[in-house]
């Protein structure tokens, strides 16, 4: 089992853990033993520079803060790209609605016309 680096950088302060690979959703970060507040979990590949270089740190948290950023913005143009692909495939089938089929083919394209529609309220 690996250690995963926790760090607090407001007291510039590391801490190993043993790295936990299922987490369970109430679980928390470890806190910091000067101030108490919940620690950040880096990997353990990171180099983490002397509690004194003020700058390194500033740096790394700066690094840290931008990589989560840049996780979100493709996390948010991949729902809208998947809404767009929803959208795509509900016009789709409703188009093809309009054509005269066999009553089961209807059935099955309303179905999946549904499930299409909920899936596209849960995104929004």
């Amino acid at each position: 089992m690996s250690n995963t680096n926790y760090v607090c950088f407001s007291c510039r302060t590391a801490v190993r853990r043993p790295k936990r690979y299922f987490r369970p959703q109430d679980s928390s970060s470890p806190r910091c033993s000067q101030c108490s507040k919940p620690c950040v979990e880096l990997s353990d590949r990171i180099p983490l520079p002397s509690k004194h270089k003020t700058k390194e740190w500033q740096k790394l948290q700066q690094d840290l803060w931008r990589q989560q950023l840049q996780i979100l913005e493709r996390q948010q143009r991949s729902r809208v790209r998947y809404k767009h692909e929803l959208e795509h495939e509900a016009d789709r089938l409703e188009r093809k609605l309009q054509e005269p089929m066999h009553p089961q083919t209807a059935k099955q394209l309303k179905r999946l016309l549904k499930n299409c529609l909920k899936n596209l309220e849960q995104v929004k």
